[in-house]
């Protein structure tokens, strides 16, 4: 699955504005946080397609090694191996947070891509370090404006709200995860268990199903699904 697919930087959205119905793209926001994150052309592809970018504290390594300038970089920058790494960046490109607050910097920088604009929030990071930190970013996905895909250096994570085409080899496997508080009801093509007919609720669970074909399908009818991918390598 082709990670820009997600999305698709060239979509158009629906936005409805002083009773006008205005078309235009879909801006995509990537977060870049810290912790293990994708290989190089893993997070090129996503900047690529992204109208903006964060880097969240140590995040702005990440973005350094993989020749990323970001737009803003945020955080109290207590985990940031040097400060000399903002030496390179403009006044106007950091915003400083105190230590003792309320977000950890990945929510900042979520918050402060879709304050600048964008419409839906790809993370790319947050892999190892401090577990806390991990079922952070994870729990952001129960929020009532979830990320749509978050990256680490191992797995994949897409939020399905709608419908999604899955491409891979037949045999790869997959998870599926209700978030949100809502029930989730859905129909599948292409899985060797099909989710047709199935009610979940917040807790249940849906590992290791698998491709039954190179190409599979999932429409929510309501709630939303989290599915998770293993990495190759």
């Amino acid at each position: 699955m082709e990670g820009p697919g997600i999305g698709g930087g060239g979509r158009i959205g629906l936005r409805v504005w002083q009773n006008s119905v205005v078309f235009r793209p879909i801006v995509r926001g990537v977060v870049i946080t810290g912790g293990k994150a994708p290989g190089t052309l893993v997070v090129l592809r996503w900047c690529g397609s992204a109208g903006i970018v964060v880097a969240a504290d140590c995040g702005l390594e990440t973005a350094i090694r993989c020749g990323v300038h970001p737009d803003l970089v945020v955080g109290d920058f207590d985990s940031l191996e040097t400060a000399e790494l903002l030496s390179d960046l403009r006044e106007s490109e950091i915003e400083r947070c105190p230590r003792d607050k309320d977000e950890t910097d990945t929510e900042i920088a979520v918050r402060v891509s879709r304050e600048r604009g964008a419409d839906e929030i790809v993370i790319i990071g947050g892999g190892g370090g401090q577990m806390a930190h991990f079922v952070g970013i994870l729990s952001l996905f129960d929020r009532p404006d979830p990320p749509s895909v978050w990256i680490t250096d191992s797995a994949e994570f897409t939020c399905i709200t709608s419908s999604i085409s899955i491409t891979g080899g037949i045999g790869d496997v997959v998870g599926f995860f209700p978030i949100g508080c809502l029930p989730c009801e859905m129909h599948s093509h292409g899985l060797r268990w099909p989710l047709d007919s199935v009610v979940w609720n917040k807790g249940d669970i849906g590992v290791s199903n698998e491709l039954s074909d190179t190409r599979a399908e999932v429409h929510m009818e309501r709630g939303r699904l989290l599915m998770i991918r293993d990495l190759e390598g």
